[in-house]
């Protein structure tokens, strides 16, 4: 049940967001609440290029391997119940992405069976939400309305994309992270124009990297 925290392996599931997050630590979730769908793109697609091995799962395909270099493998699932018995076929100490997580049929127990599965096989787990309508107002009781028990998370933020006289940025608001970014918590605003870009236009990207 104890291992030793100063052991634990980090990833850098954030791209530019983990200067202001952070990383995530294996066994942890990071929970992430987008308000469009280019902010949830952003993270789906930084996740997935930041670990060797993930696993994503979301209730429809949202991915494109051109935009990814790395090992992934996909499943469609529509209730908890099925991800936690995928669980087996995940390696320990690799990346998993559950989209969709306020679409898909779950009950409280179950939360708490996959967080202790994540737990002991040493996976860094990320749960994205996509939420246009998102009351501002009351973040906090958002967040245990879309994602039931925001306890279990040890990172959780909030993540809206702005345009701006041509360029492209992020609002960020961090609800929950680690003791030691404790600091972090509140809006932060983060320019990602060039990131957001390369997704857009993912053949441009290439182009240039040529």
């Amino acid at each position: 049940m104890f291992r030793k925290i100063s052991a634990e392996k980090t990833l850098n599931v954030f791209g530019p967001l983990s200067t202001i997050l952070g990383e995530l630590r294996e066994g942890d979730w990071a929970g992430v609440i987008a308000t469009d769908q280019i902010a949830y793109s952003y993270v789906l697609y930084t996740s997935l290029s930041s670990s060797e091995l993930s696993y994503y799962v979301d209730i429809s395909s949202r991915f494109s391997p051109e935009l990814i270099n790395k090992e992934v493998f996909f499943a469609k699932a529509f209730s908890l119940s099925e991800i936690l018995d995928a669980t087996k076929e995940i390696n320990d100490g690799s990346l998993l992405v559950i989209g969709s997580f306020q679409a898909l049929k779950k009950e409280v127990e179950e939360i708490l069976e996959l967080k202790r599965i994540t737990d002991e096989k040493g996976i860094h787990t990320l749960i994205l939400v996509e939420e246009p309508l998102l009351n501002e107002l009351n973040r906090l009781e958002e967040s245990r309305r879309l994602l039931l028990i925001p306890e279990a998370f040890e990172q959780l933020f909030i993540l809206r994309t702005s345009y701006y006289r041509g360029r492209y940025k992020f609002s960020l608001s961090v609800l929950r992270n680690y003791s030691d970014r404790l600091s972090t918590l509140g809006d932060h605003e983060v320019n990602v124009d060039e990131e957001i870009r390369r997704i857009l236009s993912p053949g441009k990207g290439q182009e240039q990297e040529k």
